[in-house]
């Protein structure tokens, strides 16, 4: 098994920091301003057409990824990838759901929008990536086990790996008010190497409990 992952490119949005450069600076300067309730990812990887038609946490989601390939001057042609979400596109799912119950009349381009693998599908297409490409949910973990598929796709002879990492509250109806928050997404293009002008690096990544159950998941990282 790879013992680490290179980080080699960064991508992140959230409707306070919209990019990997405003998250470093808020970080130093220990100040994180306010949130944009009007912010939407650009999602510039995308084509305009198919960006139209993605939901916020799709456009989040290749809005990270972009920053992260960008960044590393890195062409996902034939680049793995890793897409994880806790949720998905669960309020795409209720909206088809109470269309079905209004009139009987499902929308072909909703649905196309509302299965859990809809981000990494968009960027496939966008990027004519045909690479291998898996979606992972793991409710509270989803981030951990992202990051143990990809340590199993490097130790495979992947050179890189794209992981990408996106939430959004689930719709009141399936968690309450009290669940609510912002989306949110980051990237990570991973690798068994380091790189030059790499970004950092992840050591030790294992969960404390053998059995694999509800162990806390753990990683160092070294920047």
């Amino acid at each position: 098994m790879v013992s680490a992952l290179f980080v080699h490119g960064v991508g992140v949005w959230t409707p306070r920091l919209p990019d990997v450069l405003a998250w470093r600076r808020s970080s130093a300067a220990g100040e994180f301003g306010e949130v944009d309730e009007a912010a939407r990812p650009v999602a510039s990887i995308l084509p305009a057409g198919q960006r139209r038609r993605c939901s916020q946490l799709t456009r989040a989601m290749c809005e990270a990824a972009g920053q992260a390939l960008t960044g590393a001057g890195c062409e996902p042609s034939e680049l793995a990838t890793v897409f994880a979400s806790a949720y998905g596109e669960t309020a795409t799912m209720l909206e088809l759901l109470a269309q079905i119950y209004d009139d009987g009349v499902l929308s072909p381009i909703r649905f196309g929008g509302s299965v859990h693998n809809t981000a990494s599908g968009q960027l496939s297409i966008a990027t004519r990536n045909r690479g291998f490409t898996t979606s992972v949910a793991a409710g509270g973990e989803t981030p951990a086990m992202a990051l143990f598929e990809a340590q199993g796709l490097l130790a495979a002879g992947h050179e890189q790996v794209l992981v990408v990492l996106g939430d959004a509250a689930a719709p009141a109806p399936l968690v309450g008010e009290g669940g609510s928050f912002g989306v949110a997404a980051m990237a990570l293009l991973l690798a068994a190497r380091p790189a030059a002008g790499g970004l950092g690096s992840l050591h030790d990544l294992h969960i404390d409990d053998p059995r694999c159950d509800r162990g806390a998941p753990t990683a160092t990282w070294d920047a």
